[in-house]
């Protein structure tokens, strides 16, 4: 089976499709903490690590050495292809040993890909409904270890959904299979290419019975809502509003989304994928009505807040999200939400009595004839506004950051700027030079510097290697746990108000994400090797 790397709070088997038996010679069984085990795909992207040798980038020759420098090749060796007789595609006889290659006829930039390598027997019996539905060459490109080919069949498959020359449910449930394949990745712009593909399911099966669209959807779902937490904006942004989309669609709607955004999960959520959960749920609360008997209802959306501890957490940011969602649904549903506000401190209850009453009298302030237009078409709860100077603060400021990000030559996290960051220039600069990520040692994902100890500790897929230090805070590899805690001699952590402690340096820095700027990008962080 594929499997496809979950980094937030799951791991999800990338399922064939039912009509096909699953081989038992595909996967590898790998411990990880606890009783459950992950199983890790043997066609896992290995292109995304700077160290290897020369691999494609992009097309038009473009490659990478072993010291991660970009030069133009001259020449391709492209193999010849066998004509495939199946799937809804023409696909040339053979590529005839020049520099087009015709399977990739009208998707930019991949038109000068060379073939990919041939599906290992052991996995020919698992490929038998992709091959039949997409053909051999696009299913070759999807077990790639190159991204480039996994991107270009997926944009292909895209392009050409609406021409295959099999069932739709048939189509669909292949489709699905790339999705959760591409979402899985570890190349954003594989991640970005499954969520179009996802987009062009929905209209093509805009016919298909509900709980059959839910089913072939199910095993995409997780890799969806997994990349809320995702490190790159763009990924996040997208992903937030696919779901939207999805929610919005007849045969599918907001019940089904809901499910899977408060999906409980064993592991700790991490702090950027709750606080983009959240920020979802508050965005359906403005377009959609609750929906009873489901997870888009009073105790679905309370009881998620409760059992993550929204209303109490550590991070502001996500307790002002789960504030406003609870005034929204207060606003809907009246004394109904109290029951779940029990547990709160007096001095949290009375902020909460004070937002409520904020709220009703907002609410009171509008025209009755706005009132109904907007319960036609949606909740009103989300269209109310609390005032709040200091909260207002904190969100143009974090507005203002966005919309830095999101500049087309600019790198998000370091603020380098370069004419030359497209996509896959920009990946590059990810996996090796950006100073503010860091390459994990145990599982090789890039992440945030600022974030890696809440990765070794919770979303690493070996986090069993590591412990939390209940003096200092920091992960401590797990052979040396116990003697680390013996000794009694670290630095005691400090408020996050105060400082924050660099996980390379082990020192302490100023708070916030200007602490963590000043200490990797203009003091530079001693330890840091891409300092």
């Amino acid at each position: 089976m594929l499997e496809a790397s979950v980094t937030s709070n799951e791991t999800q088997p990338i399922l064939p499709m039912p009509i096909v038996a699953p081989s038992p010679m595909r996967s590898e069984m790998q411990p990880t903490i606890g009783a459950g085990q992950r199983m890790v795909s043997s066609f896992a992207p290995r292109d995304m690590y700077v160290d290897e040798q020369q691999h494609v980038v992009k097309s038009r020759g473009i490659s990478i050495n072993e010291s991660g420098v970009l030069h133009h090749s001259t020449q391709s060796d492209y193999a010849n292809h066998e004509q495939d007789e199946v799937g809804g595609t023409n696909e040339a006889e053979d590529s005839g040993g020049g520099e087009f290659n015709p399977h990739f006829r009208g998707i930019p930039d991949a038109e000068e890909l060379p073939d990919p390598d041939d599906i290992p027997p052991a996995l020919a019996k698992e490929c038998e409904e992709m091959i039949a539905v997409i053909g051999s060459f696009l299913t070759r490109c999807i077990y790639s270890n190159l991204w480039n080919h996994r991107d270009a069949a997926i944009r292909k498959v895209t392009m050409e959904i609406e021409h295959y020359s099999v069932e739709p449910m048939r189509l669909l449930e292949v489709c699905s299979t790339l999705v959760q394949s591409g979402a899985g990745d570890r190349i954003s712009q594989v991640i970005l290419s499954a969520f179009e593909l996802l987009n062009r399911m929905l209209t093509i099966g805009a016919r298909i019975r509900r709980d059959d669209m839910c089913r072939i959807l199910g095993n995409s779902m997780t890799q969806l809502t997994n990349k809320l937490g995702d490190s790159h904006a763009k990924v996040r942004n997208e992903a937030a509003a696919l779901l939207g989309r999805i929610a919005a669609a007849d045969n599918i709607g907001v019940g089904f989304v809901a499910f899977h955004l408060t999906k409980r999960s064993k592991k700790p959520l991490g702090l950027k994928f709750l606080l983009e959960s959240l920020l979802v749920l508050k965005k359906l609360l403005t377009e959609f009505e609750l929906v009873s008997n489901s997870d888009f209802s009073v105790s679905g959306i309370m009881g998620f807040l409760e059992d993550c501890n929204c209303l109490a957490h550590q991070s502001r940011e996500i307790r002002d999200v789960a504030k406003e969602i609870t005034v929204s649904m207060y606003l809907i549903v009246g004394s109904e939400v109290e029951v779940y506000l029990k547990s709160l401190r007096p001095k949290q209850l009375n902020e909460f009595q004070a937002a409520f009453e904020a709220a009703e009298t907002a609410k009171a302030s509008i025209p009755s004839a706005v009132v109904r237009d907007d319960r036609s078409s949606g909740s009103i709860a989300g269209r109310i506004e609390i005032q709040d100077p200091v909260n207002n603060e904190m969100v143009d400021a974090a507005e203002s950051e966005d919309e830095e990000s999101v500049d087309e030559y600019t790198c998000p996290f370091c603020g380098v700027v370069d004419e030359k960051f497209n996509s896959d220039y920009l990946d590059q600069h990810y996996w090796a030079s950006c100073k503010m990520l860091t390459p994990c040692k145990m599982c090789g994902q890039v992440i945030e510097i600022s974030t890696l100890t809440e990765h070794l500790l919770s979303e690493c897929e070996l986090q069993q290697n590591h412990r939390e230090c209940p003096r200092c805070g920091e992960a401590i590899t797990a052979k040396f746990y116990e003697r680390h805690v013996s000794l009694n001699d670290c630095p005691p952590r400090a408020p996050l108000n105060r400082a924050n402690r660099c996980p390379l340096c082990h020192d302490d820095i100023l708070p916030g994400k200007k602490g963590w700027r000043r200490h990797l990008l203009e003091e530079f962080c001693p330890q840091n090797p891409r300092s």
